[in-house]
């Protein structure tokens, strides 16, 4: 190689360490690709247990580049409540996140910006679940009436073992859909189930390397890749909300709201909301926020509640109290009318259960299986 290529080579490498260092003060981090940044970690079958790792590396705070898009991440729990919780404030804004900003086109409130319209639109949306019952003793007949039916269901596969994340799922999505829509679903609807499988296979992949590919690399945004997936599970919840919002606006009565949509259609036609975020694009993405919220975070807590109650079985007692620090009411109640009613076995002795996450917006445990072992009160 001449002198001029061996120039060349030195300039290329000096060019990639220097736009490698990280800023002055940012938290430290692993070195990072061209283009790709760190996006590989998230392309491994396992990325917790490679952020795991970097955390104890780098300690409690550290980087990584999610393509050109610097991310600063908390490791453990001291870290994480300083900026959830006492800094709390602070910490409230949104990054740009493309592929969400495409199905929700910017409203909302899960990726909302920070600021006047998003403290309006949950302020008014937090008022319209408590007068539908949230913390009050019509929600908990609702929650109780719902949990009925996972029992009787529990009870009809009582024989042999069985996975119970789908009954789970509807029974958890049931309870929002009451507030919500004014109405149920039955576990054996094929059209619920199907939407709850494709949101939960999207929040996967939008978290995974082509959610982020798409975010880093707008060139790749119109090509038929798997990201493109994720944009066709926002749109059919985009049908189903507006399919639930029309039949709401031919049979509603003014002044008797049935449900969450009633009240906020009814606040939109209000004389000072004219010209204001209320309206009807942003109502379709607040009810998918909610179902999607509610579909992802309190059904996968109640699954990793179960899982942990059959690995370690001692800490069943038939009048166990699970108590207001364990979730919000659903959590509570649910899991007090399984363990009233069933104790839970491990059916596979010759494998321990599998505790790894499945990295998502939410972590999910792996599907698995279980055994009910009827108790008194349910023969």
């Amino acid at each position: 190689m001449t002198a001029f290529g061996w120039l060349i080579v030195l300039s290329l490498l000096f060019l990639w360490f220097w736009m490698n260092q990280r800023p002055k003060g940012f938290p430290p981090g692993p070195w990072k690709l061209p283009l790709l940044g760190n996006l590989l970690y998230f392309s491994q079958r396992e990325p917790l247990k490679k952020l795991d790792q970097l955390g104890k590396k780098y300690g409690p705070i550290f980087s990584l580049y999610l393509g050109r898009t610097p991310v600063v991440l908390t490791y453990g729990f001291p870290s994480a409540k300083e900026v959830l919780m006492v800094q709390g404030i602070e910490f409230a804004g949104r990054a740009s996140f493309p592929i969400m900003d495409a199905i929700t086109s910017k409203k909302g409130i899960l990726t909302l910006r920070y600021g006047e319209i998003w403290k309006e639109q949950r302020r008014f949306s937090l008022m319209l679940l408590r007068n539908f019952g949230m913390g009050k003793k019509s929600m908990e007949e609702k929650i109780l009436e719902e949990a009925s039916y996972l029992i009787q269901v529990f009870t009809e596969n009582i024989s042999m073992p069985f996975g119970p994340y789908e009954f789970v799922d509807s029974a958890v999505i049931n309870v929002i859909s009451t507030i919500l829509f004014g109405k149920r679903f039955e576990y054996d609807n094929m059209f619920l189930r199907t939407l709850l499988d494709d949101i939960h296979q999207s929040s996967k992949m939008t978290t995974g390397p082509w959610g982020l590919l798409y975010n880093e690399m707008p060139l790749v945004r119109s090509l038929p890749l798997p990201h493109q997936t994720i944009l066709a599970t926002g749109k059919k919840v985009d049908v189903f909300i507006k399919k639930e919002v029309a039949e709401h606006k031919a049979t509603m009565t003014p002044g008797e709201p049935r449900d969450f949509i009633d009240a906020y259609l009814e606040e939109m036609q209000k004389p000072e909301r004219s010209g204001s975020s209320f309206e009807e694009g942003q109502l379709e993405i607040l009810l998918s926020d909610h179902l999607v919220a509610g579909a992802e975070t309190t059904s996968g807590t109640l699954q990793w509640g179960l899982l942990y109650l059959m690995a370690f079985p001692e800490i069943q007692g038939p009048r166990v109290c699970l108590g207001e620090n364990l979730a919000r009411m659903e959590l509570f109640f649910f899991f007090t009318s399984i363990l009233r009613n069933f104790q839970l076995l491990w059916p596979d002795k010759s494998q321990a259960p599998d505790f790894t996450p499945h990295f998502a917006i939410t972590q999910f445990p792996s599907h698995f299986k279980m055994l009910l072992k009827c108790r008194q009160s349910c023969e």
